[in-house]
């Protein structure tokens, strides 16, 4: 098969017998062999790839896991194909609708960048990340390069402590075991680190070896509980083992407070890089009273608070508006107000923003949101997607009333198909 195209899941696409056919770990203009292996959603899907004719853009991958592991789907292009790929793809996407993308960031660091990563338990006992595209193959890491080496000393000294003491990992499949997610949060310009291990109900036992195993190399060390089915690294019920149940991160001037659950850019230097780009759009015209919709846990509205008279921050999840709220006590920060409350259910009659940002989920704006926006028609609204597909959907709506100014691509997912997107609208 003669690879044509990336999809956006960053695996190779050409067709076999007439049938649309994907592939990971290839490059287009690749030739490869291999084993039809099912059929998903109209794609057939090929397993035990062999690359026949290779691209002059395939580089040796520096993770002896990258080829099997669902963390980096493309360590095996050279960065400036990814770059030229991602950029392509916004681009594309979003001409549809008649918007440009100029420019794309490349990021600062292309290994040890994340301040997150979610390790899951296997039911042989195995820890590490998934196959991609598999939910029930797992893989048990000897190394992971997205995060820092003593950021993965801790996962080798979890794997070392849950067989020393036979604690039994859970079984997604058969909904048995204790052992779930391994948690791990690294605060890069604060050198806090955060490990959080999260089980079925039930009581940790040996916890006390588990925190003299991982002090040396943690602040802070939280047994977390998910008694759910669900496969979700999320915890109900937080206990904390050592420290607080938080990491502190320092981002634009800002130090936050980071709640274990909560999201946060997984990227800190390129978030840093992100914020600075928001930054000077929203300062580039009328900036007095800024609406932050979907806001986590306050980035931006929390960092540009010195930028603007007034913000006020919305966003669903409790936990995240209470960490932005104490995180702006911490800072002395006292012009940003916070609501915990779904984006689509703020009530606007008292607010009259200059600016609004929007940060939604990979899904995109909620349609009632969309609505509300072409009612109430801000002057300017900055949008920032993590998924420009949805992006382009949205435009779609609110470029009725607004004009959009060429979107800026920024990389804060190196090896990976995924790229942060940037673009300011203007009321026409």
């Amino acid at each position: 098969m003669r690879v044509e195209a990336f999809d956006e899941r960053g695996r190779g696409i050409g067709r076999t017998d007439a049938k649309k056919t994907a592939a990971y770990f290839v490059v287009p203009g690749e030739s490869i062999e291999g084993v039809l292996a099912g059929r998903k959603q109209g794609v057939a899907r090929m397993d035990d790839v062999r690359i026949v004719e290779a691209s002059p853009d395939r580089v040796k991958a520096e993770c002896p896991h990258a080829g099997s592991c669902g963390g980096c789907a493309w360590q095996h292009v050279a960065y400036e194909r990814q770059l030229r790929e991602k950029r392509g793809a916004v681009e594309k996407t979003l001409s549809a609708v008649g918007v440009t993308a100029t420019s794309i960031s490349p990021a600062t660091e292309r290994f040890h960048h994340r301040n997150r990563m979610d390790y899951v338990f296997g039911p042989g006992g195995e820890l590490g990340l998934k196959q991609p595209g598999r939910w029930d193959a797992h893989l048990d890491l000897s190394t992971c390069l997205l995060l820092s080496p003593d950021g993965f000393e801790v996962v080798k000294r979890v794997r070392d402590w849950a067989h020393a003491h036979a604690i039994q990992p859970w079984d997604n499949k058969a909904h048995l075991g204790f052992l779930r997610y391994l948690v791990i949060r690294e605060g890069k310009e604060t050198g806090e680190r955060l490990a959080m291990l999260v089980t079925a109900d039930g009581p940790l036992e040996k916890e006390r070896e588990l925190v003299e195993a991982l002090s040396p190399l943690c602040t802070s060390i939280v047994h977390g509980i998910n008694p759910t089915v669900t496969d979700l690294s999320i915890a109900q019920t937080l206990r904390p083992l050592k420290g607080e149940a938080l990491l502190r991160e320092k981002v634009g001037g800002v130090t936050y407070r980071i709640h274990p659950n909560a999201f946060f850019q997984t990227n800190t230097r390129m978030a840093g890089v992100l914020l600075e780009h928001v930054r000077a759009l929203v300062k580039s015209g009328t900036h007095a009273r800024l609406l932050d919709l979907y806001c986590g846990g306050g980035f931006f509205s929390l960092a540009l608070a010195k930028d603007v008279e007034s913000a006020l921050g919305v966003e669903l999840d409790a936990q995240a508006i209470n960490q932005a709220e104490a995180t702006a006590e911490e800072n002395g920060i006292g012009n940003v107000r916070y609501r915990a409350e779904a984006a689509e259910a703020l009530s606007w009659e008292t607010e009259n923003p200059d600016v609004v940002i929007v940060d939604p989920p990979r899904s995109g704006l909620h349609p009632k949101v969309r609505k509300t926006l072409l009612e109430k028609l801000p002057p300017r609204i900055i949008y920032v997607s993590c998924g420009y597909k949805a992006l382009a959907t949205d435009l779609a709506e609110l470029l009725k009333a607004y004009k959009a100014e060429p979107a800026a691509c920024i990389d804060l997912f190196p090896h990976t198909p995924h790229i942060e997107t940037v673009v300011e609208l203007k009321r026409l």
